[in-house]
């Protein structure tokens, strides 16, 4: 399942301090850079959720355009911090977010808005960053509903750093 929030693959890992918008900035990972250079970007997407299962957060493997969503009973802040530190190596550019276009923020509001047609009625409009918590908007992606709502507005959603 696709869901906007980690659009940035796996970059909605982590989040900044005063902040419950997950993001992935800040931070250095443990392991060095040629631990992790040659592997593609669908292997270090793999082996991020591994690590963040091994660090007991719930994240499946990602999906075919790289993106990937928590399971069921997230993790608190806390753990999901130590988790993403831990991982932070198999994260795209260590973890550190790249501003999204005004096009991409544009699409991601269409986006937002199509799931709120849909019944989605708590789903967020993106942030300045690009990241939508859905999670702290209380909303569960799964639930039959949301899966409704956004195989409607599939083709709305853009997909990772487009």
């Amino acid at each position: 399942m696709i869901v906007p929030v980690l659009v940035l693959a796996v970059a909605a890992c982590g989040s900044e301090k005063g902040s419950d918008i997950p993001t992935a900035g800040g931070g250095s990972g443990g392991a060095t850079p040629a631990a992790t250079a040659s592997l593609s970007s669908d292997e270090r997407a793999l082996k991020f959720a591994q690590c963040m299962r091994d660090q007991g957060i719930d994240m499946p493997d990602p999906g075919t355009d790289g993106s990937s969503v928590f399971g069921k009973g997230a993790a608190s802040k806390d753990k999901l911090d130590a988790a993403t530190e831990a991982c932070r190596q198999y994260m795209p550019d260590g973890g550190e977010l790249r501003q999204p276009s005004a096009e991409r923020i544009d699409q991601l509001r269409k986006f937002a808005q199509c799931m709120r047609e849909h019944g989605i009625a708590k789903f967020p409009d993106p942030q300045a960053d690009g990241l939508m918590d859905i999670q702290g908007a209380g909303i569960d992606p799964e639930d039959a509903a949301y899966q409704a709502a956004e195989e409607a507005c599939a083709a709305l959603q853009p997909g990772p750093g487009s």
